[in-house]
């Protein structure tokens, strides 16, 4: 519940443009996952490998039903046909190595529901 929350809150909406489905990898105790509550329509789906931290999370959101905290991998979400229109990669990579890193975003592309540039998706919603 500390570090800048505001600035990363901030980073984590800049390019946000009122897309539905969003996924924060490596989202803790929620922290950044804070500033989608200010958007009731997205379904938010939060993941992190530290269980304790997703059931912080889930306590925290409890009154979001929106609000979707989990322990899967993205490769059980691709499994499962989850997609996502947002996905946020908040803070983490830093904290894997590099190959993690890169299978992380290689996995990450089979969850993404339909690819647009940012100038797009900025021009579409206005």
């Amino acid at each position: 519940m500390i570090g800048c929350n505001a600035s990363k809150q901030a980073l984590a909406t800049e390019y946000y443009c009122g897309q539905k489905r969003v996924l924060e990898i490596g989202c803790s105790v929620g922290n950044v996952s804070a500033a989608f509550r200010a958007f009731p329509e997205v379904a938010f789906t939060g993941m992190d490998i530290d269980k304790d931290a997703i059931a912080l999370a889930k306590r925290r959101f409890r009154k979001y039903p929106n609000f979707n905290f989990s322990l899967s991998s993205l490769e059980e979400l691709s499994l499962r046909g989850e997609t996502f229109d947002y996905v946020l990669f908040a803070g983490m990579l830093h904290h894997v190595d590099d190959n993690t890193g890169l299978q992380l975003l290689r996995d990450v592309v089979k969850c993404i529901a339909e690819r647009r540039s940012t100038s797009d998706l900025r021009t579409r919603s206005g």
